[in-house]
């Protein structure tokens, strides 16, 4: 079981990638998204009650908020918008891509990436203009337990991904978990520098 969830991983992680959300931006775009509570875990009926698929996104110190899937392309990249059309592009947990922000980020050679080796990305950044390069490593996967709002205590495969901001001397873990159908349950991942942990659970309609 351990070695089918591996080859699966290494599939889901052939993808990396990175992005940027400006927090002063992002701010106003939880807050509007807010759904009227605070840090309370997704119930059943919720759940039930919703028609699309939607992601709960906290920055730590944060509000929870929601934001819709829009569309899969063939890539798999998932397209999650939240008001006034701002969109984040996931692929399997990790961000891709930001639009609609004052600052939108967009990794712009993303590469194959396999477990236990390395890479680098450049990273860029529309206003102002800047450009950063990047190093992924990823360790191998490994079994642990999540409490995950309405389904209680789950066994999930999580997947750690350091990371390397070669001209900020800035080195952060993120992480990814993922259930036993493969599919991404939550991530915890430090998309800029200047902003908290965000961590974003997943829950699929389909």
């Amino acid at each position: 079981m351990i070695k089918q969830k591996t080859l699966l991983l290494l599939t889901i992680f052939q993808l990396s990638s990175c992005a940027y959300i400006s927090f002063s931006d992002s701010l106003p775009l939880m807050k509007a998204a807010i759904v009227g509570f605070e840090n309370i875990p997704v119930t059943i009926e919720e759940f039930e009650n919703n028609k699309y698929s939607f992601i709960v996104a906290k920055f730590d110190r944060g509000q929870e908020a929601r934001m819709i899937l829009s569309q899969i392309n063939a890539r798999g990249i998932e397209t999650w918008v939240g008001p006034k059309g701002v969109k984040i592009f996931i692929l399997n947990g990790r961000v891709l891509k930001t639009e609609g922000f004052d600052h939108d980020y967009e990794v712009i050679d993303w590469t194959d990436l396999d477990m236990g080796s390395e890479q680098t990305n450049l990273v860029i950044l529309s206003k102002p203009k800047a450009m950063f390069k990047r190093s992924l490593f990823l360790d191998l996967p490994q079994e642990t337990f999540i409490d995950f709002h309405f389904e209680g205590s789950i066994e999930t495969t999580v997947v750690q991904e350091n990371i390397y901001f070669h001209e900020l001397s800035y080195r952060k873990q993120n992480f990814y978990w993922f259930g036993n159908d493969g599919k991404i349950k939550r991530t915890r991942q430090f998309i800029n520098p200047k902003l908290p942990q965000l961590t974003i659970d997943f829950f699929y309609k389909y």
